[in-house]
């Protein structure tokens, strides 16, 4: 018993929930936004819709420094997302937005982006298939329809580091922890 970890430990609270994520500027946020009138469930926050690029889960929180460096080592990245489809994760219940086509050069970044993590050992090898989407909402019917008579047009360039608050029953709270060295300041 006395092994057990307890949540008042000090290597406990010294943890975060940390990811990679695309950050969308004001205007794309909004049409992002519009888009979840039509969807059914819990929907994200306006403030935490983003595009996950790296879910990094529980870190040590000394480690965002190296994850700040990582991200400071990558390419730039900036290219146009055509947000054109809405999609379902029917086990997690899961509305997203997405491309019907993902963006190769988005494919591209976020695969360096995966071997850096690997080869730092931030994430382990195992292959994952890398899913470009925006989560709309959670508990949430299958969306009506799958393709928008109108795509969100994104100029993508802002690349960040994100600690995830919350969740169990509170809301959710994203906090921005460190940005690329080459994004564009909105």
């Amino acid at each position: 018993m006395d092994d057990l970890i307890h949540p008042t430990d000090p290597e406990v609270q010294d943890r975060v929930r940390l990811f990679f994520a695309l950050w969308p500027d004001d205007p794309t946020r909004r049409a992002l936004q519009s888009l979840q009138q039509a969807i059914s469930g819990r929907r994200s926050l306006p403030e935490n819709l983003h595009l996950t690029l790296a879910f990094l889960g529980s870190q040590a929180r000394s480690r965002v420094e190296e994850l700040q460096d990582v991200l400071n080592a990558m390419p730039p990245f900036a290219s146009t997302l055509m947000i054109d489809v809405l999609g379902y994760f029917r086990g997690a219940r899961i509305a997203w937005a997405g491309m019907a086509q993902p963006d190769p050069a988005l494919m591209q970044w976020q695969g360096l982006l995966r071997a850096a993590l690997v080869e730092r050992q931030i994430l382990g090898p195992r292959l994952e298939t890398f899913n470009p989407h925006i989560t709309l909402a959670r508990d949430a019917e299958k969306p009506t329809h799958s393709v928008l008579a109108t795509p969100v047009v994104w100029k993508a360039d802002r690349i960040v580091l994100v600690e995830s608050q919350g969740g169990n029953g509170s809301p959710t709270v994203y906090r921005i922890v460190g940005e690329s060295a080459h994004a564009r300041q909105a």
